[in-house]
């Protein structure tokens, strides 16, 4: 769904953002651009990723629930990107989604982040479980349960674009691991566990070109995914 997109189920969540969206507004603000972001979740060090893991160290990082219901997401680094372009972009206004544009399954998404913190199997938590723990901690089960698939419509219209958009380059190269998770890099089959020597050209994973290295440098994202074999060297955006 994306900004165009009216008809929502008048649950929980929705009803939080439609009276958020209301108040703001209806708030008079002569001579003030009004710009509404409804965030997916936001993948980052720390925040939302802190129970994902301690979820895989327990050995619990299988689906939630079905597992098919559609998980939108963003890495924070694109988040405060958006917000950068619309402040700098005056002619923007209105509701945006702060989305990535390729949501994925929950299923898909416990089994990438397993993947990428080498942990190879995650036990299931089933819908009964969720909703005896979200009331238990004073939550909704929907938070989790629902099927969130939203699109970007809005802002990919007015010429952003993603350091971000695929979820395996937001886990191994947006600096969400940590030092310990960072370097294992899924290369077809093979997974290459890779440092950053500061040798060589690198092309960086928004597309930008290639440059040199400095010696001993130690970016956000200094993983390298060879091309191949053939020797190039791919990094994610730096901090």
């Amino acid at each position: 769904r994306d900004e165009s997109f009216v008809h929502f189920a008048d649950d929980f969540s929705v009803q939080v953002c439609k009276l958020w969206e209301k108040t703001f507004y209806e708030q008079r603000t002569p001579f003030t651009r009004k710009i509404a972001l409804r965030m997916a979740i936001t993948l980052g060090a720390g925040g939302v990723m802190t129970p994902y893991f301690n979820l895989l160290k327990f050995g619990l990082g299988g689906r939630q629930g079905s597992g098919k219901q559609m998980y939108s997401w963003i890495h924070v680094t694109d988040t405060c990107r958006m917000i950068e372009w619309i402040a700098e972009h005056t002619d923007m206004e209105g509701t945006y989604n702060c989305v990535s544009p390729n949501a994925v399954t929950n299923e898909i998404f416990m089994r990438t982040l397993r993947r990428a913190t080498g942990n190879k199997f995650g036990l299931p938590a089933y819908e009964w479980m969720l909703r005896i723990g979200a009331w238990l901690i004073g939550t909704e089960p929907e938070l989790v349960l629902k099927s969130r698939w939203v699109l970007p419509t809005r802002i990919l219209q007015s010429g952003f674009t993603f350091y971000y958009s695929d979820l395996d380059q937001a886990l191994l190269l947006g600096g969400i691991l940590g030092e310990a998770g960072l370097h294992a890099v899924m290369v077809g089959q093979k997974q290459a566990v890779l440092r950053d020597e500061g040798r060589g050209a690198v092309r960086e994973a928004n597309g930008r070109e290639p440059h040199a290295l400095e010696p001993g440098r130690r970016d956000v994202g200094a993983v390298a995914l060879l091309d191949g074999g053939g020797g190039e060297v791919v990094v994610g955006p730096h901090a």
